[in-house]
């Protein structure tokens, strides 16, 4: 950034894949966020183990696969500008704190077990999504299902 633009503090932070940019100051010289997050996507892609960078700004562009993934997992009021998706297997060194933002498969799956009433012993191998947690409950205790419900009920629970 310096390089390009000058002397200052550019980037505010570094956390768990994220860059956050300093906005502040971005906007005191006057300049483009818009070029800006290009040109920091464009050198943070370069790096050694970086599948691609998702800018903050192209998201709403993105409902698919695992740019969806980020787009799910992005929050304006705490994400960074820019998110880095390592390379499948890759990790970043976090000196033992934890970190788990990989949006791949083998990183996102886990069990969902139910138990109880109504529910026959049975194995599922059909994976899930999260998102059908809610409707699968709702449906289970025949309460409407929540405004925000976004998934189906997991209806293989009952056959």
């Amino acid at each position: 950034m310096k390089a390009l633009y000058g002397k200052g503090e550019w980037v505010k932070a570094f956390h768990q894949r994220q860059v956050y940019l300093n906005r502040l100051h971005i906007e005191e010289t006057n300049k483009s966020i818009y070029r800006i997050h290009d040109k920091c996507a464009e050198f943070l892609s370069q790096m050694t183990g970086v599948a691609f960078v998702t800018s903050s700004i192209s998201l709403d562009n993105n409902d698919s696969g695992i740019s969806g993934r980020v787009k799910n997992s992005y929050h304006p009021k705490r994400s960074g500008d820019l998110i880095l998706t390592l390379h499948q297997g890759w990790t970043e060194d976090t000196s033992g704190e934890e970190s788990s933002a990989s949006p791949y498969a083998y990183d996102t799956r886990v069990p969902l077990c139910f138990y109880g009433w109504q529910v026959k012993p049975q194995t599922i191998d059909a994976p899930t999504d999260m998102t059908n947690l809610a409707p699968t409950l709702s449906f289970m205790l025949g309460a409407p299902l929540p405004a925000a419900a976004t998934g189906q009920p997991i209806v293989e629970i009952w056959k």
